[in-house]
């Protein structure tokens, strides 16, 4: 296992489950061959400013945000 600073806080990484996802609707979620992320994905408007913000409040000395990457708390292919 890596640094623990490395792993996902959950006080600042943004998002919530997709209640369209329960157990009683996987079949046609997340099990169905034509569930995509695209369908579920931020747009990158969203997400290029989460990251200004997010490294805004960083302590790193780099704040080029080409140089890092935004990541899901839950990947979306489950739901997130």
């Amino acid at each position: 296992m890596g640094p623990k600073y490395l792993d996902p806080d959950p006080v600042v990484t943004p998002g919530v489950a997709n209640p369209d996802i329960t157990q009683g609707s996987i079949d046609q979620t997340i099990y169905n061959p034509n569930w995509s992320t695209k369908t579920t994905r931020p747009p990158a408007s969203y997400t290029n400013t989460l990251k200004q913000q997010h490294l805004a409040a960083s302590k790193f000395k780099d704040k080029k945000p080409s140089h890092y990457e935004e990541d899901h708390f839950t990947v979306l292919e489950l739901g997130a």
